[in-house]
């Protein structure tokens, strides 16, 4: 049979397409690899999927931890989720896993219940799995605590104590006015131990405390005073302000003056405070005197603070939550600068003047911090619970939590894990108001109050542990 003489033509030209077809096929954009480049992972990603985010360790104590992470599951993919961990990078040990169905972004918290060695570096990362593979987070480390210790009180049989305050040699605090109504108390004792010393008693419900070199400055919320006693003998006590508009609250000093809350007067019709409430300024060594008022027409403004520049401080908005904010002003006076607002659990600041931030609680378990010159808020640490007062070294942040049996915990200022100080704290009372020296958290450990005797138990304490 005669061939066409375009036959030959014909195969060359389907060889030449499948050559062509062949190296479109083969050729990758890696240099000839068919294998995408997804970095540490077992399977192509999913359209819309996240690889999962290694977050911190929370809650870590001596022989458990809290694992945190968070990822992004695609519509019509179940996804199970755990942590991997252990002395190295090998791990070697895992928790117990979830698994989410089209939920979007996710975050995710696992406990590591039991079994870790106390005093001990951990590393650990996130892994989320689905049909479509198996993917890991980065890695992350923790350390636990050193075992912990039975905490012994440093003072105890307390009656309702309130308010705790620290210098180099010796740590103070107030305690409740009883039912006679006139014997609230003001105490120092020695770091070092020893007998409590009673620096001043026929007190009406004394409650902020600051201190000096040589002054424990306090205020009186039924007397409605300003006052201060020596810390050495013979601890006389002098009045720096009475006959307060409404209740003093916090306190806090510098170098010349003293700045503390009044919360407001309170009105029977509403059943809240009027928003009335002031920040005053008065001089240390004033005498029955008139304080300056910074600032007024606040709704029960609570803890303050004060640096070389200005005064900071809290307002709880009538206490009926989700409008509190932290408010600055000028210690010469002048315009008052609304930082941030909008709170839900606004009651609690730090002032960090080695950073130039202020921490608080801005909702319900969740800690944020502000620079002092206003700014944007930045989140440390969520999901905390029964959250207390704040105190900073400019390297840790601590707080005290009335949940889980009690506890005193830290986080650094800039964010990471956060730890577990001390741990069975819920007897007799919760944890309350802490202060810190250079190498420990000093903190108020409350009464019982007795629904028989319509009255505070004398089962308070001051308690200490390390930093």
């Amino acid at each position: 049979m005669k061939k066409s003489k375009n036959s030959g033509l014909s195969h060359i030209f389907k060889a030449l397409i499948l050559i062509l077809l062949f190296g479109i096929v083969s050729c990758g954009g890696n240099g000839g690899s068919s294998t995408s480049n997804v970095s540490s992972q077992s399977a192509q990603q999913p359209a819309g999927y996240t690889t999962p985010s290694t977050r911190n360790a929370v809650n870590v104590a001596d022989t458990f931890a809290t694992l945190t992470g968070n990822f992004t599951n695609p519509s019509g993919y179940t996804t199970e989720v755990y942590f991997e961990y252990g002395p190295d990078t090998n791990y070697g040990s895992t928790t117990s896993a979830n698994f989410f169905e089209d939920l979007g972004y996710v975050n995710v918290s696992l406990s590591i219940s039991s079994g870790l060695m106390p005093g001990t570096t951990y590393h650990f990362r996130f892994v989320t799995k689905n049909s479509d593979g198996t993917w890991y987070g980065s890695d992350n480390t923790f350390k636990t605590h050193a075992a912990y210790t039975d905490n012994t009180p440093l003072a105890s049989s307390l009656y309702a104590p309130q308010q705790v305050a620290v210098d180099e040699n010796n740590f103070y605090w107030t305690e409740l006015t009883n039912s006679t109504g006139v014997d609230g108390r003001l105490k120092m004792m020695p770091k070092a131990g020893g007998t409590p010393i009673t620096l001043a008693t026929g007190l009406k419900n004394p409650f902020g405390i600051a201190v000096d070199s040589n002054y424990v400055y306090f205020t009186e919320e039924n007397g409605y005073d300003l006052k201060k006693v020596m810390i050495a003998p013979p601890y006389t006590v002098t009045t720096l302000a009475s006959n307060l508009n409404s209740p003093p609250e916090y306190v806090a000093v510098d170098s010349s003056n003293v700045y503390f809350t009044e919360l407001g007067t309170w009105n029977n019709n509403t059943g809240e405070r009027n928003s009335d409430g002031t920040i005053d300024e008065i001089s240390k060594n004033a005498i029955n005197g008139t304080p300056t008022v910074l600032a007024a027409g606040l709704d029960g403004p609570q803890t303050i603070a004060v640096d070389s520049k200005n005064v900071y401080w809290t307002e709880e908005a009538n206490f009926i939550g989700g409008a509190g904010a932290i408010k600055s002003v000028p210690i010469a006076g002048g315009t008052v600068t609304t930082l941030v607002s909008g709170l839900s659990d606004s009651q609690n600041i730090a002032l960090d003047t080695t950073n130039g931030y202020i921490y608080y609680w801005s909702a319900w378990g969740t800690l944020d911090k502000i620079p002092t010159s206003g700014g944007t808020p930045i989140e440390l640490v969520t999901d905390m619970n029964g959250t207390q007062p704040l105190a900073t070294d400019g390297v840790n942040i601590y707080w005290t939590e009335t949940a889980d049996g009690g506890t005193l915990k830290k986080i650094p200022v800039g964010g990471g894990n956060t730890s577990i100080i001390a741990i069975r704290l819920d007897n007799p009372g919760n944890p309350g108001a802490i202060a810190l020296d250079n190498t420990s958290a000093y903190w108020v450990q409350g009464s019982i109050f007795n629904s028989t005797t319509s009255d505070w138990n004398s089962d308070g304490a001051i308690m200490n542990a390390a930093k």
